[in-house]
């Protein structure tokens, strides 16, 4: 009937006369009817960026088979989703235990369409962001409240579970986090992976206090922006770095008490740094990781958050043991934290700095841009109808 309609009036009567005849005689007239009346079926394809393998080209298509929720899985339409440095190195096989094909993703905001018969937290209908994995609530870690740590993390986003540059995502209901009112689907999206993570590393673990002098590395970007802003709100002395003077203008509008800017990444040669640092946020990873553990003093701690490289750092041991100093690792943040972060936001007045907002299908130049350092904060696709 449908592809009757777009033949000309007349023959389409014709058609439409001999086609019902058809049906009547076969008993399958009715059966349409009750179709027809109950409105459109579930499309069974969706639009996503898929990558068959590592190095491989980004690929926007539109017939991605879509995904169903079962169990304790829910499936979330997808309204935006953030681009992290760490899609770029997905995309190029940083992590060998990485599924094939894959779609990336893992900053993502939606809304819950579909739950599965034994999910007990989540409706149809909330508004939710990711976090990076669903944790499996038996292990210690998870019992303990500790989901970062989780020893049999299920459904990680682009890694082991498609992820978020799709029109649908389906992962475990301990993956997703609900969104407070007042906050639009871009602005939630990134949330997540730029200001959790900071607020894990920094107070969870490193326990970060008002009055210390923090270094945060890669102040830029969205990760960075992030840190700067939330240290600075927390009534810490923030120091920014870059290694572009085109970008100091934006972190200084961050929040950021001084910029130092450092083509070399030797910014612990400044006076202003000179090894005084309480706590250096490190977002880089092993370009700057060196010059962190340099400019820190007696006490101090480096977080390390970010490694936009899969390459390795030095590290003086002996000097660590003299000066009783720290290095913490940390990574993503847990529900309840998000939660604490969302609250401290909303009470702060502030929101994810975003650099751009790009459709779904140009999921690739988003990726350019990035690896071209062209990004001050975080871009983010935005993805179907489903905005918020």
């Amino acid at each position: 009937y449908f592809y009757l309609e777009l033949l000309p009036t007349q023959q389409r009567c014709i058609a439409m006369a001999a086609t019902s005849r058809v049906l009547r005689a076969t008993g399958r007239l009715d059966v349409i009817r009750r179709a027809l009346a109950s409105g459109p079926t579930e499309s069974a394809t969706m639009q996503a960026v898929t990558l068959a393998k590592p190095g491989g080209p980004l690929l926007f298509s539109t017939d991605v088979p879509r995904p169903a929720a079962a169990g304790n899985k829910v499936r979330v339409k997808i309204a935006a989703c953030g681009i992290c440095h760490r899609d770029v190195l997905d995309r190029n096989g940083a992590f060998p235990f990485m599924q094939q094909p894959t779609i990336l993703g893992h900053e993502i905001a939606g809304t819950v369409d579909q739950v599965g018969e034994a999910v007990r937290g989540l409706s149809v209908g909330d508004r939710v962001v990711s976090l990076h994995w669903a944790s499996c609530g038996t292990c210690t870690p998870c019992k303990r409240g500790r989901g970062t740590e989780c020893g049999a993390p299920e459904d990680f986003l682009a890694l082991t579970a498609n992820g978020g540059y799709a029109e649908y995502v389906v992962a475990g209901d301990s993956a997703f986090v609900r969104v407070p009112d007042g906050w639009s689907a871009v602005q939630a999206a990134p949330v997540q992976c730029t200001y959790g993570t900071v607020w894990h590393g920094a107070i969870t673990r490193g326990g970060l206090q008002p009055g210390e002098t923090v270094l945060v590395t890669g102040a830029s970007g969205g990760v960075g922006a992030a840190a700067v802003r939330l240290a600075s709100r927390l009534g810490c002395k923030v120091i920014g770095t870059t290694t572009s003077e085109k970008k100091v203008d934006f972190i200084r509008s961050l929040g950021a008490d001084h910029v130092v800017v450092a083509p070399d990444n030797k910014f612990f040669k400044d006076s202003r740094v000179k090894g005084g640092v309480d706590m250096v946020l490190e977002c880089v990873g092993a370009p700057t990781f060196e010059a962190s553990l340099r400019s820190i003093g007696r006490g101090g701690r480096v977080v390390l958050i970010g490694n936009v490289t899969v390459g390795q750092a030095p590290v003086r041991l002996g000097g660590l043991i003299i000066n009783s100093q720290q290095i913490i690792g940390t990574d993503s943040c847990t529900a309840a934290e998000l939660e604490q972060v969302f609250a401290f936001m909303d009470k702060a007045g502030i929101k994810p700095d975003i650099a751009a907002t790009i459709p779904l299908a140009d999921a690739a130049k988003a990726h350019e841009m990035l690896e071209n350092r062209a990004v001050q904060g975080r871009v983010v696709l935005t993805v179907g109808s489903g905005q918020w």
